[in-house]
């Protein structure tokens, strides 16, 4: 924000009028300030969308199906794939953590009483959540995940490396879910990113489809058709919760949101290559679906190597520190791009990608 105002822009944000999977209302809510603007200031010159993490696919989804009222798009650590294939990841991590994790959870809840109320919480079944069942674990995402990881995840995954090695190797119809199935073994910095990476699907996965099951009133995951399988030695996992989807749960996800491609002003999108909310690989799934509509050249991606969801962070011992170079560096080059583009349009401006970071002082 700072940025953008010293350069001259004003900047508008809301509150949506609902928490959750918000996608409907805050398309509602950003065209209503884009409207709200206009009649209080005036008309601008040019106006740019920028949304992260959900926030961008409700930015996506302005761009694409409301062109005209916008200039361009920065969407930033979303999931550009798509609204199932994002719902249907957490539910692959829950189903693979019951796999490799559940019978250790069981036998750690015993003495761990942070172990023993996460294990009430996950219930039975990956869609039969009961999030009263936690107790001193924060509701907070982020205090959640800070706990849990800690507290519950990093222990089994450090007991159990061979396992969590294998997990992170696992494929759904042959696609890798997870970003470590390189290494053989788990290195330092692999466990605390995948614990984060895990209770991170966690949180979504008691808080998140409670939220969806009370808008789609339906199942709304389906791997009926998915085959699991880890690839040294080729295995092929057999899960208990298999699920299928109902047509108005696909409707609902397809309206709330599925990207078409279809775009007619420049979008860019950033993302880190380790993210532990939204996988990397939307990204990937963005382009083809671009690409198939034959709008390549209206679509730029950028990606920042390291981990952290809508920003960086470098691993310090068990505990996660902001980087030297922080992901707002990354952010205002990324917007920089998208005004230089929408100034020399159609071309795509020549700028320097990755940016050099800033440097320090002389001594």
């Amino acid at each position: 924000r700072d940025m953008v105002l010293a350069k001259g822009y004003a900047v508008a944000y809301s509150s949506f009028s609902e928490t959750g999977w918000a996608v409907k209302d805050g398309v509602i809510r950003t065209r209503q300030l884009l409207g709200y603007f206009k009649g209080h200031y005036g008309k601008p010159d040019k106006v740019y969308l920028v949304g992260v993490s959900e926030g961008g696919i409700i930015a996506l989804k302005l761009a694409e199906q409301n062109p005209g009222l916008f200039t361009g798009a920065l969407i930033v650590s979303s999931l550009v794939g798509g609204a199932r294939l994002e719902v249907e990841y957490i539910y692959h991590v829950r189903v693979l953590f019951d796999y490799f994790f559940e019978k250790a959870l069981n036998r750690l809840a015993r003495v761990n009483r942070f172990a023993s109320n996460l294990n009430n919480a996950l219930g039975e079944s990956a869609l039969e959540v009961d999030p009263t069942a936690l107790k001193r674990i924060p509701h907070h995402p982020v205090g959640f995940v800070t706990t849990v990881a800690k507290e519950v995840i990093i222990p089994l995954l450090w007991a159990l490396q061979d396992r969590a090695a294998a997990m992170a190797s696992v494929t759904a119809n042959g696609e890798s879910l997870f970003p470590w199935e390189l290494y053989p073994s788990p290195p330092m910095e692999f466990i605390p990113e995948f614990a984060v990476t895990i209770s991170t699907a966690l949180w979504y996965n008691i808080f998140g489809y409670k939220d969806l099951l009370g808008r789609t009133h339906h199942i709304m995951v389906d791997n009926s058709d998915t085959t699991y399988a880890y690839p040294s030695p080729p295995f092929i996992i057999e899960v208990e919760d298999q699920l299928s989807s109902t047509p108005d749960a696909d409707k609902y996800l397809e309206h709330y949101y599925q990207p078409n491609g279809r775009l007619k002003i420049p979008v860019v999108t950033l993302h880190t290559t380790r993210d532990p909310a939204v996988p990397f690989f939307h990204e990937g799934i963005y382009y083809d679906i671009v690409l198939g509509e034959d709008n390549a050249s209206m679509l730029a991606q950028f990606h920042v190597e390291g981990f952290g969801h809508s920003e960086l962070l470098d691993l310090y011992g068990l505990t996660f520190i902001p980087a030297a170079v922080p992901f707002a560096f990354y952010m205002k080059a990324a917007f920089n791009y998208l005004v230089e583009w929408t100034n020399t349009l159609p071309d795509k401006p020549s700028i320097l990608w990755p940016p050099q970071p800033p440097q320090p002082p002389p001594p």
